[in-house]
């Protein structure tokens, strides 16, 4: 049932919106200049990168609490007072949010710190992302809206969206650099379970969670959270669930609200200043690990048509072939330098069929191969 006619105000800053879960008024900060600072000239930054809104740490002093622990002394030296996890608009680094987040699952001795966190958190923290999802009519197409658009709640990471014969595959890229990316990938998982349960009751659970990081020692509290099978040690962040879900009505649905939410994210990715490319890098860096990274699917991801892609991409200069080898190039730099991965494992990474296509791609582009390339970054003084 279509809830009540949004009265629309608009500003720069705020959307004054209905409550679409009932009738009381909400009011959203949707600035992008509360996300990513602004310049000295009053120009938004456009390399906001590996930046995210606050969202679900608001929990932060609470979930401290609840394992007996004052937020206050366990911030200490972390350059963040705990007042400044009051407001989720408020932006955070990829880099200082894993490190902040590895330190509390550390000082608490709960290596599931990310999925306690993330108990309370639903769509709405998403801010408009999430409430583009929850006004539309059904969740296939507020899912899709949340991947076009989650940019403007989160540029450390890319939302993904497949559909792999009756089993849909939601998806969770970290494009960032960080170096503790799994309480990172327990939040997302955890809010992503959270939000189907809201649209759909407290008893729907996934059918399988794949998770990127190694086995705990105690697997408990991640089977307890999602009751469904949970994969360690893969190579994604996913959750997969029956694609008949997709075609489900929501339960806030309301086309006049969804309609207006869809102009304010386009105003704000034009206030925001974002080009294609930018978008085909982040897209395509979410996409390689999970074939077919290819112009038509990055373009599916991006609402336009393979051809307008393309077109758009010329007129910037460069193809869709070249914005790929940038990502695959400098993705496997960061494999090679950063880690232990063997060449197989790389290029298993990256979406190669076997190790010697991925070697004659990195020589072609660096002229070394991938194991001479290493060893001089392992020589070269630190």
């Amino acid at each position: 049932m279509m809830g009540p006619r949004p009265r629309l105000q608009k500003s720069d800053t705020v959307l004054i919106i209905p409550d679409i879960t009932g009738p009381s008024m909400t009011q959203i900060d949707v600035s992008p200049a509360t996300a990513w600072p602004a310049t000295s000239g009053g120009t938004l930054k456009t390399d906001a990168g590996a930046s995210s809104r606050i969202g679900p740490l608001v929990a932060l002093g609470r979930t401290l609490s609840d394992l007996g622990f004052k937020a206050s002394a366990a911030l200490d030296g972390s350059g963040f007072d705990p007042a400044y996890f009051s407001d989720p608009d408020l932006p955070i680094t990829y880099e200082a949010g894993s490190r902040l987040l590895n330190h509390c699952a550390e000082l608490t001795g709960c290596a599931h710190f990310g999925l306690l966190l993330a108990e309370g958190a639903g769509a709405e923290i998403m801010g408009l992302p999430g409430l583009l999802l929850m006004s539309a009519g059904d969740l296939g197409t507020g899912l899709h809206e949340l991947v076009r658009t989650m940019d403007l709640h989160d540029r450390g990471a890319v939302l993904t969206l497949a559909e792999d014969r009756d089993v849909a595959v939601f998806g969770y890229t970290i494009v960032a650099s960080v170096a503790w990316p799994d309480p990172l990938n327990d939040i997302a998982m955890r809010i992503a379970c959270n939000m189907m349960r809201g649209f759909f009751g407290d008893s729907w659970s996934p059918a399988e969670v794949l998770l990127p990081r190694q086995p705990p020692e105690d697997p408990t509290p991640w089977q307890q959270c999602f009751r469904a099978p949970v994969r360690f040690g893969a190579k994604r962040c996913e959750m997969r669930f029956p694609a008949h879900w997709l075609r489900f009505s929501l339960p806030a649905a309301n086309p006049t609200l969804h309609r207006y939410l869809q102009q304010e994210a386009g105003r704000l990715k034009t206030l925001l200043g974002k080009g294609l490319v930018d978008e085909v890098h982040r897209m395509v860096r979410a996409t390689v690990a999970s074939p077919p990274c290819t112009a038509a699917r990055v373009a599916r991801l991006l609402g336009l048509h393979e051809r307008t892609l393309n077109r758009r991409l010329q007129v910037d200069g460069t193809t869709f072939r070249r914005v790929r080898n940038e990502v695959l190039y400098s993705a496997s730099r960061q494999m090679l330098g950063a880690t232990t991965m063997n060449l197989a494992e790389v290029a298993s990474a990256l979406g190669y069929a076997d190790a010697s296509a991925f070697i004659h791609a990195f020589t072609r582009w660096s002229g070394q191969t991938p194991d001479q390339w290493r060893r001089a970054q392992q020589r070269a003084p630190s």
